[in-house]
């Protein structure tokens, strides 16, 4: 039976390769095309790069996990649920993307094996037989309260439920304008929660009418914020904490000017400036916009009409973060590396060579953990956002020393460190301050003539100076990015059989995995201490040399000292630089040692650095956070 199952699985799952984070693959025939967002970011990037497919927090995945590109359904054993064999049919059918077919030809070789299992796949899968659209068959509303019930199953519940929505386009075929603009939600304070649609657009295009296509969902959040969701018996209070989406988006749902536009900041009131064809908002000093100037348009030339959101009593800023995704990753990392490789004034092709020489290197220490390992400078064009944050956060410093020249490294220390401080949960509050001061400071030289020249501060350099104020209320950055949100985009398309009605297929694999929702239970992926592993002991890097069951042997690192002393010593966020292994070694107990920070330990001239991992999947919280509730202030200390 099982090698019938396997056999059968790769066959259906051949019809649907995608690659890693799950993105369809450029072979699949039966649904051509490339992820991408539906318009032009202030990044830059190309609408149809899929560089935006992958979620930091599938880095940490294992092999096992990064085999399933479709959506988890199962993390339960048999003994904590007993299946029957229809059950476990219509879990590896979600879980490889089976189509129909594949489904019945299973179930009728589980006949012949003397199993009791029906005929039908829709039986199998529990597929809705119509899809509810509405608008013309444009729209599909599946509710919020339903989603937040089945997000809810097998979690422990607490009192007060926050929330998270997403708002982004989702083109389907190259050859057609034809896309998804789904609404979707997930729980931010439940575990590791996936994210779930609420509401979904289809048609060429964004939704002609916003309010339309918002009302639903923003009825239904005005009824749970004002009442409540009952919830097995329970009333649970529930807030919508943010809305994240790109730039084009949030000025797509909050009807203002876009990030082109003389008055396309979201946080400050100034009137920008073209520089050679570009819109550059060089003034660090601007008022700032609150939730009243908002809702009075007292900038008259920043507002397109009325939102939809305005129903809500949210503060109209903070509800609308500014994504990091977007803005740091695909935007200004992005540019900086391409201004580093091909850009006047760029390195010279030795030193593009050696900086190649320098990424590969690191990738074959890299633990094997993360899903994707540093690459060549030559490929940055093909770059996911999580390359870019890896290379912002760990690897940029390290394989760029020696090649840039000292005033363009030390200027983007300035950003790695400011980065590293709002990204970090022990660091986003106490030191947000010399964050802030960090981006305000690198984006002022960015538009001097011995950097980059001010027709470069365009909306994402210049909104890297709101950056530290959005953690203050939404938690460390990794709290309220769009990574989780992109992922889950990118395991939509591939629902997809056939080209013609996609709103309905989609509605009726959905419908095919709410209906496993009594078996996703989480995996608990247990945290391992292999050999060669590095960690911070007492704030001093030492490698794991031995593992037994209860101890490890540890080898300190010699000599660890600063690895950089501008902007900061690099010691003050547990970054070293070390000479390489001593021949002394301690034993621990296992128990410490998990309780330790462990770090990336990557090749340096003569010796390593050490830098402490930072989490990447973090619960987003909001730290005295001021929300509104009835009409009424609460002021929200969570953590």
């Amino acid at each position: 039976t099982a090698a019938a199952g396997r056999s059968t699985a790769a066959a259906a799952s051949s019809d649907s390769s995608r690659d890693a984070t799950g993105s369809a693959s450029s072979d699949d025939e039966r649904c051509p095309g490339s992820r991408g967002s539906s318009t032009t970011d202030g990044s830059g990037a190309d609408p149809a790069d899929p560089a935006t497919d992958c979620d930091p927090a599938d880095a940490l995945a294992s092999e096992d996990e990064r085999s399933n590109p479709s959506f988890e359904v199962s993390g339960a054993t048999s003994e904590d649920c007993p299946r029957t064999a229809t059950e476990e049919l219509a879990i590896l059918a979600r879980r490889f993307n089976f189509t129909h077919e594949a489904v019945n030809e299973t179930a009728a070789a589980l006949r012949r094996l003397g199993h009791d299992v029906p005929k039908d796949a829709r039986t199998i899968l529990g597929t809705e037989r119509k899809a509810p659209l509405e608008q013309d068959g444009t729209f599909i509303h599946f509710g919020l309260k339903k989603g937040i019930e089945q997000a809810l199953q097998g979690k422990a519940v607490p009192q007060e439920l926050l929330l998270q929505a997403n708002i982004d386009g989702l083109p389907l075929y190259k050859s057609s304008n034809i896309g998804f603009w789904p609404i979707l939600c997930r729980l931010t304070n439940c575990g590791e929660s996936t994210p779930f649609v609420v509401s979904m657009f289809c048609d060429s295009g964004k939704p002609p009418d916003l309010s339309s296509f918002l009302d639903p969902f923003l009825r239904e959040i005005q009824e749970v914020t004002a009442n409540g969701l009952v919830y097995k018996g329970s009333c649970l209070t529930v807030h919508l904490t943010a809305v994240i989406c790109d730039a084009p988006a949030r000025s797509f749902v909050k009807k203002v000017k876009g990030h082109t536009g003389y008055h396309g900041c979201e946080r400050c009131c100034q009137k920008g400036r073209h520089i050679e064809g570009r819109m550059t908002f060089p003034d660090l000093e601007a008022p700032k916009r609150t939730d009243k100037s908002f809702r009075d348009q007292e900038d008259p030339l920043h507002h397109l009409g009325d939102s939809p959101f305005t129903l809500l009593q949210n503060d109209m800023i903070s509800l609308f973060p500014l994504d990091y995704m977007h803005l740091v990753c695909l935007g200004v990392m992005r540019r900086l590396l391409q201004m580093w490789v091909r850009g006047r004034g760029s390195l010279r092709t030795t030193q593009k060579e050696k900086l190649n020489r320098r990424l590969k290197s690191c990738a074959k220490v890299f633990p094997r953990h993360f899903q994707r390992k540093p690459r060549g400078v030559d490929e940055v064009d093909r770059w996911k956002a999580t390359e870019f944050r890896t290379f912002l956060l760990y690897v940029g410093p390290v394989v760029l020393r020696g090649l840039l020249p000292d005033h363009q490294y030390e200027h983007f220390l300035f950003l790695h460190v400011a980065i590293r401080i709002l990204a970090s949960p022990a660091h986003h509050v106490e030191h947000n301050a010399y964050a802030r001061d960090l981006l305000r400071f690198f984006v002022q030289e960015y538009g001097t003539v011995g950097l980059y020249g001010a027709r470069y501060l365009t909306y994402n350099v210049h909104t890297l100076s709101h950056l530290a104020e959005e953690c203050l209320v939404h938690g460390p950055l990794d709290a309220f990015s769009a990574f989780p949100f992109e992922s889950f985009l990118g395991k939509l398309k591939p629902l997809l059989r056939t080209y013609s009605n996609p709103l309905a297929q989609v509605s009726r694999r959905l419908s095919e995995h709410a209906g496993a929702t009594c078996f996703s239970v989480a995996k608990q992926v247990p945290h391992t201490i292999s050999k060669g592993d590095c960690y911070l002991i007492r704030k001093s890097p030492v490698i794991v040399v031995e593992v037994s069951q209860s101890t490890c042997e540890v080898a300190p690192l010699t000599n660890a000292r600063d690895f950089f002393v501008v902007p900061m010593k690099s010691s003050a966020l547990d970054i070293f630089r070390t000479d390489g292994q001593d021949t002394t070694v301690k034993q621990l107990q296992i128990s410490d040692v998990h309780g330790s920070q462990q770090c990336l330990l990557l090749p340096s001239k003569s010796g390593y650095v050490a830098y402490p991992l930072l989490p990447y999947a973090v619960t987003p919280y909001l730290s005295l956070a001021c929300c509104f509730w009835a009409g009424q202030n609460f002021l929200l200390d969570i953590c």
